[in-house]
């Protein structure tokens, strides 16, 4: 055990010390999903993070940096900063595949297999319609910027603050109300009855997700159309081009990124959304979250690991995907030959 020296100087390298080792407590605190969550007060983490690196450097020899202001110590904090949100990310992955490590076998089973269809179709199709609508509401505002046109956008964008499961109930409730009108005159009319057409149904699940996730889909989409100078709309108005033409021939082009930004935004938070998918799926129809929520509340912990490993994995994938593409394409811009002159 390192005991503390008395004396101003020390005392002073001591504080500079556990400044230092708070670094990458607190950046791994921040990364990790139960004490970065949004309920941990601020102050508490600070507390903890701070009692941690206590306990470090009374117990472990650190070596600091000396000179506190100098550009050598700003690189060291930044790297315990990023070995510190590693550690954030990384351990809990590491608990997840201790916990699932005897249970992978079940990902080859049929039943595992349509959980994962499910949730990859149900995210893919609801990130697609998500995307579209946005990109309509987007260049609609743009195209003719009145105040219905932005009413429409700001409206469409607050699903995002309003709950899941509150979104889900908003729909049930009047799609009910209708399909019972539905089956009670066509029972009345024509002697048969239709059911429930719309409510219990994938499509109004999946419009739970618009709804709920069209903010994400149109702050990507704003932050790329903020780059478009409003003169290159103006020429191309005047050059003959049609709205529909200046959209798919300019815009669209050029937001290629902030689209398949949005489209992977929406994709993993409808991977992961549960309380809608609860709530509004389908008879016989689970997905990855769901199944993962059903164990971890009957304390099959270790069973609840895997369908929670598939959703990060399914989820990081795009994210890789999107990477490439988008490096791919600053690639080929750098290096597009220049024209040969005479």
């Amino acid at each position: 055990m390192n005991g503390p020296v008395l004396g101003l100087g020390q005392l002073e390298a001591d504080l500079w010390k556990l400044m230092f080792l708070m670094t990458r407590v607190g950046a791994a605190m921040l990364a990790a999903p139960i004490f970065g969550a949004r309920t941990i007060p601020v102050e508490v983490r600070i507390i903890m993070a701070g009692a941690i690196g206590l306990f470090i450097m009374l117990w472990v020899p650190v070596e600091v940096p000396g000179d506190t202001f100098s550009f050598a110590t700003l690189v060291a904090l930044l790297g315990e900063v990023m070995i510190g949100m590693a550690l954030g990310f990384v351990l809990p992955v590491i608990l997840l595949i201790s916990l699932g490590w005897d249970n992978f076998d079940n990902l080859l089973t049929d039943r595992y297999l349509r959980f994962v269809r499910n949730s990859v179709a149900l995210a893919a199709i609801a990130a697609g319609i998500t995307v579209t609508f946005a990109v309509l509401l987007g260049f609609n505002a743009r195209l003719h910027p009145t105040r219905a046109a932005t009413a429409a956008v700001r409206v469409a964008g607050l699903g995002y603050a309003v709950p899941g499961g509150v979104i889900a109930v908003g729909l049930l409730v009047p799609f009910a109300a209708f399909d019972n009108a539905l089956d009670a005159v066509m029972e009345a009319r024509f002697g048969f009855n239709t059911g429930l057409l719309i409510t219990g149904s994938v499509w109004l699940l999946i419009a739970a997700y618009v709804v709920r996730f069209m903010a994400a889909a149109l702050s990507a989409y704003d932050a790329g159309l903020s780059t478009i100078n409003p003169n290159m709309d103006a020429v191309a108005r005047t050059l003959g081009r049609t709205p529909r033409g200046m959209l798919s021939g300019i815009h669209l082009p050029i937001l290629r990124p902030s689209i398949l930004t949005g489209l992977l935004i929406v994709f993993v938070d409808v991977m992961k959304e549960l309380p809608a998918t609860l709530i509004m799926r389908p008879f016989n129809f689970d997905t990855l979250a769901v199944q993962a929520h059903r164990l971890a509340s009957d304390e099959r912990l270790s069973e609840a690991a895997v369908p929670s490993l598939v959703i990060a994995a399914v989820g990081l994938l795009p994210v890789i995907l999107l990477c490439l593409s988008l490096g791919n394409g600053r690639t080929a811009r750098r290096f597009v030959p220049e024209p040969e002159t005479a």
